[in-house]
């Protein structure tokens, strides 16, 4: 049996308090803990292990003017006062390194407070400080890595009185702590909650003073993460071991269900992103860490380490809402459901940072319409306080995907706060060396790294990298500034490991098609982060300090030219469309031979692919860029839209909702919620709608005699129309165009303050183009297309 569901999707409100932003705090407030263990090494720690849950009880004895809670905790919290739940926020803080910084949020709860008896209630889970001594791939154990310990609880409560006067509630041993229903958490593993446990369990009992972490403590600056959406289940069906229930699309959250069943029964919850074709659930693709052997995790491990959560109903009317976990699923079978399940009190809960929706792309070609929400939708799935490659296996913050994707990011979201969050990340994870790692904060992976931690090349020019972007649309110079040094102990570490001013250890273009090229790839990356140095330095008034790191990377060139760079063919290394889009993209092809090594790339594309592209996490993002920028964007276009495998329009086919890890169609291994491919997305803006920030510092390039911040610049050569809009630091900048038959007609609406060029041909091979500077306020071009345009 299986019914269809109409998809139901809700966005999510709360009204129970206000978070405060940027609020210094003057801690009086003591570290707590529960008496009991916690915190394991061993096989004990998947034992039941119940989430503590800290009480306050305080009387008011006057009128209140405000009432302001400042909170945070080793692990994740949630907080309620009074039976409500403080705030939307879930999974708080972020994760960070507690050696370096702790992240405190503000709440004004003046509202949830009633004049006379109160009760404040504290959950804490075990989040990243005291995760499982799982072994992620057999061989990471964050235990060993991660600053680690019992869960842990800081609170503060700053009351203020109508007649001014001042009172402070802090945790201290006089709070009391007992055991909560939450009887397992674990990041990776789910959830176990029996509702039939009283909340006073076992007696409640004095807390008892926690060692402080290291780390300061610090505002959350960064979006925290919310329940952004609730969706209804799109339709429901019948398994051998329960019922299966399709959520339309695939995202990251937690299955919510509210039900009313006898005290006792136990619903298992197992989650998916694919089906096998009998219409079972397939969960290899999300098993936490490739766990799926005996004895591969570790002691005490399960021997697949599958994302599920246990709910146990107590009899009355239940609500199940796992608090300390996140899973990335598009299908969840409840197993253990006696009867039909009631689909009313069944929901998909979407969680992800609240980053602001800044961008909007559509067009005439409704693919790419749908592959931009695909794309968003793979985006937000991995923005749980990091940035993560996938929200189920690893939950990471790899470097490598953030270099790929991070102006895609840009361009459809305010990242400023986040960004500048990852940033410190990665500096707090810097080896003593100079070493960036593969991820941060680091978990000790370090794949094809240089020794000592540190990760490959490519996934350590993210904290450069991001400092570029950061200060491209954010204007962040002090962060710059600050984390100047850092990046100087950088590229001092690169040149150690350097031969002959060449890198060739890495991992490379990960999950090209074609086989990859390592030292060409690395040797790229070693050249771009000397060069990001140069920039910096001269950014920042040290013209000495640039000039040295602008001969050193002239001789990276210099050397790669004519290691790689071969002058009769343009190929350059193996001659893969990513090796020859690498070197186009960095400016490492010298001018008399970027026609053959473009004409190279193009007929590897056309006449070896059959116009489909090769390349992978990062050969992607240049070889679509690099195409337009030499004239091809109609080309570009038509990889993106080529039916067949490899490609985007594959996943599509295959019935993908969100992007996958690989090229090829896996049902076993890799993820289907993978974001490194949404580079796609930045193709869209930068040359579709043909909004592109210019690359100059303060965002000014001098084009066409005069300095700009931005160029509008649209190649309309496969497209009828287009609307879309990017966010500035002076608001919207938005751009429409539409043709009928050869005459064009531009919209552009310009914020104040913003000098915006418009760019477009007056011929067929764009040699020659007319320009105009655009008022603020909104502006209409008609202009006649030249043939072929």
């Amino acid at each position: 049996m299986r019914l269809f569901l109409s998809c139901l999707v809700l966005p999510i409100f709360c009204i129970t308090a206000t978070a405060q932003k940027n609020i210094p705090v003057k801690w009086e407030a003591s570290w707590i803990r529960d008496q009991q263990t916690h915190f394991f090494k061993d096989q004990r720690a998947y034992q039941e292990n119940p989430a503590p849950l800290f009480v306050k009880e305080f009387v008011l004895n006057k009128p209140l003017r405000t009432a302001t809670l400042h909170i945070t905790a080793l692990g994740y919290y949630e907080a309620s006062v009074n039976g409500k739940k403080i705030g939307n926020r879930v999974l708080e803080p972020s994760q960070a390194d507690y050696a370096r910084r702790v992240f405190y949020s503000s709440y004004d709860i003046t509202s949830l407070l009633n004049r006379k008896e109160n009760r404040l209630e504290v959950l804490v889970g075990n989040g990243w400080y005291n995760p499982l001594p799982l072994r992620l791939f057999g061989r990471f154990n964050l235990q060993d890595v991660l600053p680690v310990g019992e869960p842990a609880l800081l609170a503060q409560l700053e009351l203020v009185g109508e007649d001014g006067s001042k009172e402070i509630i802090a945790t201290d041993p006089s709070w009391q702590v007992g055991e909560s229903n939450i009887r397992r958490n674990s990041i990776y593993l789910g959830e176990w909650i029996d509702l039939r446990v009283a909340k006073q369990n076992r007696p409640l009992q004095p807390a008892t003073k926690a060692v402080s972490p290291a780390g300061t403590l610090q505002p959350q600056e960064s979006p925290s993460v919310i329940i952004a959406q609730e969706i209804a289940p799109k339709a429901i069906w019948q398994t051998t071991k329960g019922w299966l229930l399709d959520f339309g699309t695939n995202q990251t959250g937690v299955l919510q269900v509210k039900t009313r069943l006898p005290a006792g029964t136990i619903l298992k919850v197992q989650y998916g992103e694919l089906l096998y074709s009998d219409r079972t659930l397939n969960k290899m693709t999300s098993v936490a860490g490739q766990i799926k052997s005996a004895g591969t995790g570790g002691p005490g491990a399960p021997d697949t380490a599958y994302q599920e959560d246990i709910f146990v109903c107590s009899g009355e009317e239940d609500l199940f809402r796992p608090a300390f976990t996140y899973h990335g699923f598009r299908y969840a079978e409840i197993q253990g459901y006696p009867g039909f399940p009631d689909t009313a009190g069944i929901r998909a809960l979407v969680l992800h940072a609240a980053v602001q929706e800044t961008g909007s792309f559509s067009c005439s070609d409704p693919r790419l319409n749908e592959l931009l929400a695909i794309s968003k939708r793979t985006f937000l799935s991995n923005l749980i306080g990091v940035q993560s490659d996938c929200p189920h296996r690893e939950k990471l913050g790899y470097g490598g995907d953030i270099v790929a994707t991070a102006e895609s990011f840009i361009q459809l979201f305010d990242m400023e706060a986040f960004y500048t969050k990852t940033v410190l990340d990665f500096a707090d994870a810097a080896r003593p060396d100079g070493g960036f790692t593969e991820t941060a904060p680091f978990v000790g992976i370090a794949d094809e790294g240089y020794g000592g931690g540190s990760g490959p090349v490519e996934w350590g020019v993210a904290h450069p990298e991001l400092l570029r972007q950061l200060y491209r649309y954010y204007g962040k110079k002090e962060l710059l500034q600050a984390q100047y040094p850092q990046v100087k102990k950088w590229v001092d570490f690169l040149k150690s490991k350097a031969v002959d001013h060449l890198l060739h250890t890495t991992i490379g273009d990960h999950e090209s098609i074609a086989p990859k090229d390592l030292s060409v790839s690395a040797s790229s990356f070693y050249y771009y982060s000397i060069s990001l140095l140069a920039e910096f330095a001269m950014e920042l008034g040290r013209k000495n300090e640039a000039m040295v790191y602008i001969k050193e990377a002239n001789q990276v060139r210099q050397r790669f030219i004519e290691r790689f760079v071969n002058d009769s063919t343009g190929k350059v290394g193996i001659g893969t469309q990513s090796t020859q889009a690498h070197a186009l993209y960095f400016g490492l092809v010298p001018a008399p031979l970027q026609k053959k090594a473009f004409d190279y790339l193009v007929a590897d594309i056309i006449e070896k692919n059959d116009g489909h592209l090769s390349t992978g996490i990062f050969g992607t993002r240049f070889l679509l860029e690099v195409l337009a920028q030499y004239g091809r964007a109609d080309l570009a276009y038509d990889i993106i839209t080529k039916e067949g495998f490899p490609g985007w329009m594959h996943m599509m086919d295959r019935g993908a909702t969100s992007l996958w890890e690989h090229w090829e169609y896996s049902d076993d291994t890799f993820s289907h919620n993978h974001p490194m491919f949404g580079t796609v997305t930045e193709f869209f803006f930068r040359w579709l709608a043909g909004i592109r920030r210019m690359h100059g510092y303060n965002g000014k390039d001098v084009v066409g005699g005069g300095k700009v911040d931005w160029l509008i610049a649209p190649d309309t050569r496969r497209l009828e129309w287009v609307k879309a809009g990017v966010g500035t630091k002076n608001g919207p900048l938005t751009v429409e165009w539409k043709k009928t038959g050869n005459q064009l007609e531009l919209l552009v609406e310009v914020p104040a303050d913003t000098r915006v060029q418009v760019q477009l041909p007056v011929n067929e091979m764009h040699r020659r183009s007319q320009t105009r500077l655009l008022k603020a306020g909104k502006n209409r071009i008609l202009h006649t297309i030249p043939p072929g345009r």
